[in-house]
């Protein structure tokens, strides 16, 4: 398990000079990293302009992972005539859902080596429900899977993520 010291989150402060997001990371970045909590995991998407444009939403956070929901919009349509979300949007579901399973889970950094997408039924406009979940942490490898459900509790899509952690530089 990786723990930042104080001297981290001034690195972190100091590295990420934009205003009132710095406070937030400063004040998430110290806290005892065993088990996040979901304003840790809000100013973490937040910090991502693209996971932000996602427009990803903590729900819930255990042992295992974390679920979050999305609501799509009119320009993740991958085709006008059909109405489905791109497929590249669903790959960037499953990836981010996987790197914020391991961050909640005391994990640092990653980089994704390896990302596998399953898409089971097309996903129609709406809000879903992102699943995450650490399938196995070691010390060079950590793989995660994550699953995509509808309203309905039908599964639209799953995948799996095989990343590895980066040293903080």
């Amino acid at each position: 398990m990786t723990r930042l010291s104080k001297d981290r989150a001034d690195a972190i402060a100091v590295s990420r000079c934009s205003g009132a997001m710095t406070i937030r990371l400063l004040l998430f970045a110290g806290q005892d990293r065993g088990m996040m909590t979901l304003d840790w995991l809000s100013a973490r998407i937040a910090a991502s302009p693209f996971n932000q444009w996602l427009g990803l939403r903590p729900l819930a956070i255990d042992e295992q992972g974390m679920t979050l929901e999305v609501t799509t919009r009119p320009e993740m349509l991958g085709n006008l005539a059909t109405g489905a979300i791109h497929g590249g949007v669903i790959a960037a579901l499953v990836d981010s859902s996987c790197t914020y399973a391991w961050l909640v889970r005391g994990g640092g950094r990653v980089s994704t080596i390896d990302l596998r997408t399953d898409f089971h039924r097309a996903m129609m406009p709406g809000t879903f429900t992102l699943r995450g979940d650490i399938v196995r942490a070691g010390r060079r490898i950590v793989t995660a899977d994550a699953r995509i459900f509808d309203r309905e509790g039908r599964l639209t899509a799953s995948g799996r993520a095989v990343m590895m952690p980066v040293p903080d530089s």
